[in-house]
C-alpha cells in the first residue's frame, strides 16, 4: 500500500501551490502586459488580461483562504485562531 499522508500536511501542500501558481500567474501576466516580458509571436492582450485578472487572480486567495484554514485547524489551544 501507499503511504498515507495527514490532512494537514496535504493541505499546506495545496495551500503553497495554489499561493505560488496564482502569485507567479498574475505577475508574470502583468509582466507581459506592461511589456516588461516580450513572448514570441502575437499576444491576445484581452485574453490574457482576462485570464490574469479573472480567472489566475482566484488561485492566489483561495490558497491563502486554505491555509489560513489550515491554521486554524492546527491551532493547538483549541482556538481555531492563527493569531
Amino acid at each position: 500500500m501507499g503511504a498515507v499522508v495527514s490532512a494537514p500536511v496535504a493541505s499546506a501542500g495545496v495551500s503553497a501551490l495554489l499561493v505560488g501558481y496564482g502569485g507567479l500567474s498574475v505577475l508574470l501576466r502583468a509582466l507581459v502586459l506592461a511589456g516588461v516580458i516580450h513572448p514570441p509571436g502575437t499576444v491576445d492582450r484581452a485574453a490574457l488580461r482576462w485570464h490574469g485578472w479573472v480567472w489566475d487572480l482566484w488561485f492566489l486567495p483561495s490558497g491563502i483562504l486554505l491555509t489560513l484554514a489550515t491554521a486554524c485547524y492546527l491551532a493547538p489551544d483549541g482556538s481555531k485562531s492563527p493569531a
